[in-house]
């Protein structure tokens, strides 16, 4: 396992006890379902959507030099512009979507799917799930699977990165696979082109890279993407979807 492997099993073993921030604070807007959280947690009353079913963990392909880029938030104004940039470089990806997001925007999601790109769970409306019960988790995965639609990979990213050991189990009984990052780009917090472009020059075999394509402006996102995917490639550099996330429907 390289480098970015083993910090990656590191993350994904610690997210039922950890909540790790990568604050992407402009969809944050939570409704009712998110604001009851200190209430006992009981079993889900409701059934699950059923998504295809999973191991619990996984590891990038090791003895290569595959980074793995994902996009969180979308789909939003900029997504189209990422996929441009993506489909330059014949370069795949991982969208960790928002269901909300996807009214007046079905046109992008279907162009992620149309780009061979993979898809994943990022709740209903950007929710913490650590500071909710088990009938809010289940509404806000299992909602947004539903808009996502049938062709969503089976995994989930949290919000946040926020996931107590209830949230990541009830995300496994669904055949979601959490995925965390190994390196943040910091495009959320308003990093410049230079300073996301260095984040991705800087990357190692096995990288989970979080960029976001939605939640406000990403246009240093785009032009550092643009910058560097040439470059990446020229040393060696290949990329391709987080595998647990490829849907056996987009194959």
């Amino acid at each position: 396992m390289g480098v970015g492997a083993a910090a990656l099993a590191l993350l994904l073993a610690a997210c039922g006890t950890a909540a790790q921030a990568d604050q992407e604070n402009s969809v944050a807007q939570q409704n009712s379902e998110s604001a009851a959280t200190a209430k006992p947690k009981p079993k889900a009353s409701v059934q699950p959507t059923p998504v295809p079913s999973v191991k619990a963990s996984w590891s990038p392909a090791s003895g290569d030099k595959t980074i793995y880029l994902t996009f969180d938030d979308g789909p939003g104004p900029y997504t189209q512009k990422v996929l441009d940039v993506l489909k330059d470089n014949d370069v795949k990806a991982t969208f960790f979507i928002i269901g909300k997001m996807i009214r007046t925007r079905e046109a992008d999601l279907q162009r992620v799917y149309d780009d061979g790109h993979a898809t994943g769970d990022h709740t209903w409306d950007h929710a913490d799930l650590s500071r909710m019960n088990a009938v809010q988790i289940d509404r806000q995965l299992n909602k947004a699977a539903v808009a996502i639609g049938p062709k969503m990979g089976p995994c989930m990213r949290p919000p946040y990165g926020a996931l107590d050991a209830e949230a990541r189990k009830l995300a496994v009984s669904y055949g979601m696979t959490p995925v965390l990052w190994t390196r943040d780009t910091n495009d959320w917090n308003k990093a410049s082109q230079t300073q996301i472009y260095n984040v991705l020059m800087g990357a190692k075999p096995g990288d989970v890279i979080l960029m976001h394509d939605g939640g406000g402006d990403r246009a240093n996102t785009v032009a550092a993407l643009r910058d560097a995917l040439p470059k990446l490639k020229d040393k060696g550099y290949s990329f391709a979807s987080v595998p647990v996330c490829v849907s056996h429907t987009t194959q």
